[in-house]
């Protein structure tokens, strides 16, 4: 819970400073991702996975808004250009923690995968 409230207020604070910039000002990097909670964590995994598509969600719509509003500029492209390049560069870091907790949960099938054979193994053996 504390994971998803560090989020929104993360992006409150975007939010909150993308709404005072004076129009035609260039637009505030968005908040950078909260470290992951350990997916180790009863239902962490879960948690994360939440976590991680709410920012985006949030994310994204900041900026669409942002680029709804290059639309209405007279010079467009180089606007949107900003806003796409702003939103790879903000969603990197949620896709770097969604393949790291995506590898964990791959290791942990595979230990509980051996664990099973081993004890399989070991029933055979008796």
């Amino acid at each position: 819970m504390r994971l998803v409230a560090t989020i929104v207020a993360g992006i409150v604070a975007t939010t909150c400073a993308l709404a005072a910039r004076p129009a035609g000002a260039q637009a505030v990097a968005p908040a950078p991702a909260p470290a992951p909670a350990p997916a180790s964590a009863p239902g962490g995994a879960a948690q994360e996975r939440a976590a991680i598509a709410e920012h985006r969600r949030l994310l994204l719509k900041i900026l669409a808004d942002e680029e709804a509003a290059c639309r209405e500029q007279f010079a467009v492209t180089a606007c949107v250009d900003d806003v796409r390049r702003r939103r790879r560069q903000a969603l990197e870091p949620l896709r770097e923690r969604e393949l790291r907790l995506e590898e964990a949960e791959r290791r942990a099938r595979a230990e509980e995968r051996r664990r099973q054979i081993a004890a399989r193994q070991a029933a055979a053996r008796q």
